[in-house]
């Protein structure tokens, strides 16, 4: 499976990795270079926590590599939060490209300005890298070192809680960002420390009416269509694509209350309880068993497909009544008769179960 690339060998993943930590280096140059002297001031702030004078400037990856659920073939992507008066036009297209081509020796540099959410890709090492750019007003993230603390507690958090992956249904990583930016908008000027932040990112969310979008910009057109959980990508007109599912949201849901209570009793808990994995075995009585087999040694390469169309079964289930957690541990069957033993088998606990007797061998209608 190496050899076909559905899994990356140990140099590529260190290849990746070095190219995040080069690409990390460069945000606060990025916006030194872009501002001019006079409008530089508007992005500097002052560090709480050491007094050093930074540049309010976030990059964070996000997708399969942030999920570590990527192949061989997997891109990297970035999402970078820039001030307000950072252009698109002129300053991420033209001068961070430059820069970026320029500096760090990038091959296939080119900008995709009519897409959804605008990018800029390229290639470093043979490994694609896209970028996009969320702006924001300067001081709304006026503590970096928070911001990126609170983030990388809340991944950690959606991750032991099973609630991690747009792929499956539940939060990507741009969807958390936002989320995070929306409430250090609200309260950034008061945050002393992250965990204020991560408090206040619970109480607004335990109780968020879900029917009310998540914006960081409130000149925004709202979409016709509108699915259950809707955040906007700053910097678009867009919305982030989303697989969240009626059933899917009231995991989240569920999880963001259990944080917030257990915030609220937190002189008798310790931080980590809020990070406590999660037991399927303790919450579901039943579930519904998804086997995936072949008979040859492509099962990695099916598996990525079949994850890609995961949020159609998902649906197609909702429709017929059962809401699902679709938890993407894989297990083998090994009492599948199935030459090398090729299959993965995925175990959905039924939310809400009322003991309803299910045939899912014949088509369900609603």
């Amino acid at each position: 499976m190496r050899d076909r690339k559905s899994i990356p060998s140990q140099d590529e993943t260190e290849i990746r990795a070095r190219i995040l930590e080069e690409l990390q280096k460069e945000p606060k140059k990025f916006v030194s270079i872009l501002t001019s002297p006079a409008k530089e001031n508007s992005h500097i702030f002052t560090c709480a926590l050491c007094g050093r004078k930074e540049l309010s400037v976030v990059l964070v990856p996000y997708g399969s590599y942030d999920l570590k659920v990527y192949n061989g073939r997997s891109d990297i992507d970035i999402l970078l939060i820039a001030p307000e008066l950072v252009s698109m036009e002129s300053d991420f297209f033209v001068i961070l490209r430059d820069h970026i081509e320029t500096i760090l020796l990038v091959d296939n540099m080119r900008s995709v300005r009519g897409a959804k959410v605008p990018l800029l890709k390229f290639s470093k090492h043979g490994i694609d890298v896209d970028i996009a750019c969320a702006r924001l007003k300067t001081h709304d993230i006026p503590r970096v070192e928070e911001f990126e603390l609170a983030t990388c507690f809340l991944k950690d958090w959606v991750d032991s809680r099973g609630i991690n992956g747009n792929i499956n249904c539940y939060l990507g990583g741009v969807h958390l960002v936002m989320m995070v930016a929306h409430v250090y908008q609200k309260y950034g000027h008061v945050v002393k420390f992250f965990g204020d932040l991560i408090s206040s990112f619970f109480a607004t969310f335990a109780t968020w009416s879900w029917e009310q979008p998540v914006l960081l910009n409130q000149d925004v057109e709202m979409p016709s269509r509108r699915g259950p959980m809707l955040i906007h990508q700053p910097g678009t007109k867009q919305f982030c694509h989303s697989n969240v599912t009626s059933g899917t949201l009231r995991r989240i849901s569920g999880e963001l209350l259990r944080g917030h209570q257990l915030i609220l009793k937190v002189l008798s808990y310790e931080w980590s309880t809020i990070l406590d994995k999660f037991s399927y075995e303790a919450e579901y009585s039943r579930f519904i068993k998804v086997k995936l087999s072949v008979a040859d040694d492509n099962i990695a390469e099916w598996m990525s497909f079949i994850k890609s169309r995961i949020h159609v079964l998902v649906r197609s289930l909702e429709v017929a009544g059962i809401y699902c957690d679709p938890n993407l541990v894989e297990f083998r069957d090994t009492n599948m008769d199935l030459i090398d033993d090729n299959n993965i088998v995925l175990f959905w606990g039924i939310i809400d179960d009322t003991g309803k007797k299910l045939d899912l061998t014949v088509p369900q209608l609603n």
